[in-house]
C-alpha cells in the first residue's frame, strides 16, 4: 500500500473517574477528538516521524530509532510485532492529535492513547498482525510510567459509550433525554501523578469507605435505562468523589471546576470533572436542556470555555 491512515477517538468518563482502577464500572464516553497517524511509502530516504507536537525527525532504519516521545511510541509498538519483514525500508509518519489541543494546553481527553490506537491500526495494516487490547493497555502504561485502567484505550478502539470494567467494555447508550454540556477549564494535567497519589490514598481509606465507592459507580452503570434515576445516581457518586477529595485534597476540583461547580449548582444541573480532574475538562449534564442553557451562558461570563464536543460512535479506523 503506497499509504495507510489510522483514526481513533479521544475519550471523556462520564462515571467511575479513579474508581475503575479498582476494579468497578466506569462509562466511557468517545468523543469527536481524533487522533491520525498516516504511513507513507517512499523510494529511498530511510524513515521520517512528522508529528503536530516534536519537530520532524528522519533516520536510515527503524533500528536507529530514539527515545524522544514519537520515536519511543512507533519502537515499542514495532517491537511487539512478531515480524517486522512487511514493513517498509523507506516511509514517512505522520501523526497529528491537534484537535485534543485548546491552544498550547492539552484538552485531557484521551490523546496518548488515540494516538497509540491509530498507529497500532497502521501497523496492523500493513503487517498483517493484529494487536490485542490487553497488549495495547500494557504497552501505553510503559510508554508513560503509569498503572492505568486502560478505559481510554478501549474507548478508542470501541467509541461510542462503553461500560468499561476490568480492561474491556461494552458499548451501551446514553440515556433517552440526557443532554450534556462539556468544559474545558484553561488548563492540562498531568495524569500519572493524581494516578500516583489515589493509589497512595486508597491504602489509606477503610476497605468500607472504597466498597461504598465501587457501589455508587455501579449503581450509576446500571441506570442508563431512566434518565432521572442516572441523574440521581452519579449526583450521589460526585458527591461522595467531592467529599473524598476534599477530605484528602487530592485536587480533583481545582479553581476552574470549583467555579463551574458553583454555576451548575445555582441553575439545577449536575456537574463533574472528567478523568483525573485538576484542571483539563469537565461536563455538565441534565434532562433539562434550558437549564443547560443557562449554564452555558454563566459560563461563558466566568470566563471558562466552552467545548463542542459530540459522540464518536466509531472507534478506530483504518483507511487505504
Amino acid at each position: 500500500m503506497n499509504s495507510i491512515t489510522g483514526r481513533a477517538p479521544g475519550k471523556l468518563v462520564l462515571s467511575g473517574d479513579y474508581i475503575a482502577l479498582l476494579d468497578a464500572p466506569a462509562l466511557v464516553l468517545a468523543v469527536n477528538c481524533l487522533a491520525s497517524a498516516t504511513l507513507t511509502n517512499k523510494s529511498a530516504g530511510g524513515w521520517s516521524v512528522r508529528s503536530n507536537v516534536t519537530p520532524p525527525v528522519q533516520f536510515e532504519s527503524l533500528i536507529a530509532l530514539s527515545d524522544t516521545v514519537d520515536q519511543q511510541m512507533l519502537k515499542t509498538l514495532i517491537e511487539a510485532l512478531p515480524d517486522t519483514s512487511k514493513l517498509p525500508k523507506h516511509a514517512e509518519l505522520t501523526l497529528d492529535t491537534s484537535a485534543f489541543y485548546q491552544g498550547n494546553e492539552k484538552l485531557g481527553v484521551g490523546s496518548s492513547a488515540a494516538i497509540l490506537v491509530a498507529l497500532a491500526e497502521v501497523l496492523s495494516q500493513a503487517t498483517d498482525h493484529p494487536y490485542s487490547t490487553e497488549s495495547l493497555i500494557g504497552l501505553h502504561n510503559s510508554l508513560h510510567g503509569k498503572n492505568g485502567s486502560g478505559l481510554d484505550i478501549v474507548a478508542a478502539r470501541i467509541g461510542g459509550l462503553t461500560r468499561f470494567r476490568n480492561g474491556s467494555g461494552v458499548p451501551v447508550t446514553l440515556p433517552a433525554g440526557l443532554h450534556m454540556r462539556f468544559v474545558f477549564t484553561g488548563t492540562s494535567t498531568s495524569t500519572e501523578p493524581m494516578l500516583a497519589r489515589f493509589r497512595a490514598l486508597v491504602a489509606a481509606r477503610t476497605t468500607e469507605k472504597i466498597s461504598i465507592w465501587q457501589n455508587l459507580a455501579s449503581a450509576v452503570a446500571e441506570s442508563l435505562h431512566d434518565v432521572a434515576l442516572f441523574l440521581n445516581n452519579l449526583a450521589e457518586l460526585n458527591e461522595f468523589v467531592l467529599e473524598f477529595d476534599r477530605t484528602t485534597q487530592l485536587g480533583i476540583y481545582g479553581k476552574a471546576h470549583h467555579t463551574a461547580l458553583k454555576i451548575a449548582s445555582d441553575v439545577g444541573v449536575l456537574y463533574k470533572p472528567c478523568g483525573a480532574g485538576g484542571g483539563d475538562t469537565g461536563v455538565a449534564l441534565s434532562d433539562d436542556s434550558k437549564a443547560l442553557d443557562a449554564f452555558e451562558q454563566n459560563v461563558k461570563r466566568a470566563g471558562l470555555t466552552l467545548l463542542n464536543l459530540k459522540i464518536e460512535n466509531h472507534g478506530a479506523t483504518v483507511e487505504l
